[in-house]
């Protein structure tokens, strides 16, 4: 575990990852990069299943509502 993550709880912790894997799920699909959310989502632990999938909902709303991206331009 990381130096940063001392003094947190271990469902803290869980939590923090299932939220970094969605925004990244997210932030992926935004750009057009290849990725399967039902993967990602399988590799959190079960009783945070729910959670990545409120988050990864989350994410996908505050991506709508940002400019469209400029690649090259």
């Amino acid at each position: 575990m990381s130096l940063y993550y001392r003094g947190y709880s271990g469902n803290y912790v869980g939590k923090l990852h299932a939220d970094i894997a969605a925004s990244c799920v997210a932030g992926k699909e935004r750009l057009n990069l290849p990725v399967t959310p039902a993967l990602v989502e399988a590799e959190q632990p079960e009783h945070l299943r729910r959670y990545f999938k409120q988050r990864l909902e989350h994410y996908r709303q505050v991506a709508q509502r940002l400019p469209p991206e400029k690649i090259n331009g």
